[in-house]
């Protein structure tokens, strides 16, 4: 019977430590406003609560983690002054050892 008990525990703690990753991402909004082509309007004024406050319920998360430690990931060229690319070339090359996030 105690086995049982440790097996109903450890299902509950793995059933909980699970991420709740189902989210509808591709689901289209229907309070989302939209411009005439059908895309989302990122021009638009937020939602505003029944107080005035900007409404942020709904999803937030983004598909993937592809800007995350990348902002130059679409492979597009980003403006620098000279100093910063020659610190980024520096940091390339040294297979970022001083990145702050490796320190963690």
């Amino acid at each position: 019977m105690r086995i049982l008990h440790i097996l109903e525990l450890a299902f509950c703690v793995a059933a909980l430590n699970t991420p709740a990753s189902a989210q509808w991402l591709n689901f289209p909004d229907p309070r989302t406003p939209r411009t005439t082509d059908g895309k989302p309007n990122l021009s638009a004024p937020a939602p505003k609560l029944a107080d005035g406050s900007p409404d942020f319920s709904g999803i937030w998360r983004s598909p993937d983690g592809k800007y995350l430690g990348n902002l130059a990931a679409d492979g597009i060229e980003i403006q620098m002054q000279p100093w910063a690319e020659k610190l980024f070339k520096e940091r390339q090359a040294n297979n970022s050892k001083d990145w702050p996030n490796g320190h963690c």
